[in-house]
C-alpha cells in the first residue's frame, strides 16, 4: 500500500473499486480523496497501548492529528465530540433526548499532541 495521507486524516490502508488509495475506516462516510503529505518532522504517533514511534505514513492505520488534521479542527475541545452533533439539525437538538455529554459551544480541539497509529500489540488476525 502506498504511503499516501487523505483528507480523512488517515494513511491509505486499502484500495477502492478503481485502485485508487482508500481508507477502510472512513469510506461510505466521506468522498476520499491524496492529501498532501505533512510535515511530520518532530512528531510523535502513539498506539492505544501506549508504545510511541517517530510518526510515519509507513506506520500501520495512522492518523495525522497535526496542524490542519480533519481531527484538530472537527473534535471539540469541551467535549470531544465532532462538530456536526453541535449544529442545530442534529438528531439530539431535535427530540426530547439529550446527550448530556455534548457541549452547547463548539470549539475545535486544534492541534493534537500524538498522531495514532496501530502497533500490533493486539495481534493482526
Amino acid at each position: 500500500m502506498p504511503n499516501v495521507l487523505l483528507n480523512c486524516g488517515c494513511r491509505a490502508n486499502s484500495i477502492n473499486q478503481n485502485r485508487d488509495p482508500s481508507c477502510t475506516t472512513h469510506v461510505g462516510l466521506m468522498e476520499l480523496h491524496p492529501v498532501e503529505s505533512p510535515n511530520l518532522k518532530n512528531r510523535k504517533a502513539k498506539c492505544q497501548c501506549g508504545k510511541t514511534v517517530d510518526s510515519s505514513l509507513s506506520l500501520a492505520f495512522f492518523k495525522f492529528r497535526g496542524e490542519n488534521s480533519p481531527d484538530s479542527i472537527n473534535h471539540c475541545k469541551n467535549c470531544g465530540f465532532y462538530k456536526s452533533v453541535h449544529t442545530a439539525d442534529n438528531f439530539y437538538q431535535n427530540t426530547s433526548m439529550v446527550n448530556p455529554h455534548i457541549c452547547k459551544n463548539f470549539v475545535p480541539h486544534g492541534i493534537y499532541d500524538y498522531d495514532i497509529y496501530y502497533c500490533g500489540c493486539r495481534g493482526w488476525d
